[in-house]
């Protein structure tokens, strides 16, 4: 602390210090007060600041710790797919092609369709979907093969079964054909449905529900051969599978049979005319015209 001497306090009698000198000694003291009051704030602040920085580091070093287990997990589980050499192939609208996977897995996809597998798969087998594709999954107990779709996650490790998932859709299905899948949603650490043979689930995309029931599995892949099944589907999601089906767009002009539901079957080779006719008798009340590839429906 600084020393201060001021005129007059030599006379410690008072008997030569002013009025006026008191003042002045007085202001410089309480200055000199309020500036080391000031610096002591100061000090005070940085130590807090430093207190709440020490704390913060532990925190984050604890996150750090407790995190580090899921992203390990994440990153293994995802196989580190993104640094990998990949293949792609997008089918057009009508048309259907077959791929054969690095480890002979055989992959059937349907129109309008996306499949991308690594060239050489590595722990797992992971491909990634987007449409619907039927997958005959070479066995290999060591290696699980997953699928993985915008919405959905399966897991096998050898069988027959049919993805279905077109982001224009408002569902995702996944139907087995042999042995046995696991699906669960995509990016949720929750228990997967496991499925049996002609079992089918359904992921509901604006409710969320999530339904497993009974069908007949060789309808459901009557894609494969160039047909259509229909079951209990409405109109405007039956216009989608035409649409793939014979590369057309369909447009509606009127909102009142988009929500007819349908159940049809056409496995005998039916055009695109016949095929609309037929849904013509189903719904009495709706009218459509073809010009080219655009299709109307009133």
């Amino acid at each position: 602390m600084s020393a201060y001497k001021f005129k007059g306090w030599e006379n410690i009698d008072g008997s030569s210090v002013t009025r006026e000198e008191t003042d002045s000694a007085f202001k410089v003291v309480m200055h000199s007060a309020r500036e080391i009051e000031a610096a002591y704030q100061v000090r005070q602040k940085a130590v807090k600041r430093a207190k709440v920085m020490r704390i913060m580091m532990y925190a984050a070093a604890a996150l750090i710790l407790i995190a580090s287990p899921l992203a390990i997990y994440h990153m293994m589980d995802h196989e580190e797919t993104d640094l990998m050499a990949t293949s792609s192939l997008t089918t057009d609208h009508g048309e259907i092609q077959e791929i054969t996977l690095p480890d002979g897995s055989m992959v059937t996809l349907n129109s309008g369709s996306t499949l991308t597998w690594p060239d050489e798969f590595s722990k797992n087998r992971v491909v990634t979907l987007t449409g619907e594709a039927l997958f005959n999954v070479t066995a290999d107990r060591k290696h699980k093969f997953i699928v993985r779709t915008e919405e959905l996650q399966i897991t096998v490790h050898g069988t027959i079964f049919d993805v279905c998932d077109y982001p224009e859709d408002g569902r995702a299905t996944v139907t087995l054909c042999k042995g046995s899948v696991a699906v669960k949603r995509s990016e949720e650490r929750v228990q997967a449905a496991t499925l049996s043979p002609d079992q089918t689930y359904t992921y509901d995309k604006e409710s969320g529900a999530v339904t497993v029931k009974v069908i007949d599995a060789a309808e459901a892949t009557l894609w494969t051969g160039g047909h259509i099944y229909i079951k209990s589907q409405t109109l405007e999601q039956a216009a989608r599978m035409v649409e793939r089906r014979f590369g057309v767009n369909i447009h509606f002009l009127t909102d009142k049979h988009q929500e007819t539901v349908l159940t049809a079957k056409f496995a005998n080779g039916e055009t695109l005319h016949e095929i609309m006719a037929a849904i013509r008798q189903l719904v009495p009340e709706m009218e459509y015209s073809i010009e080219e590839k655009d299709i109307f429906i009133r």
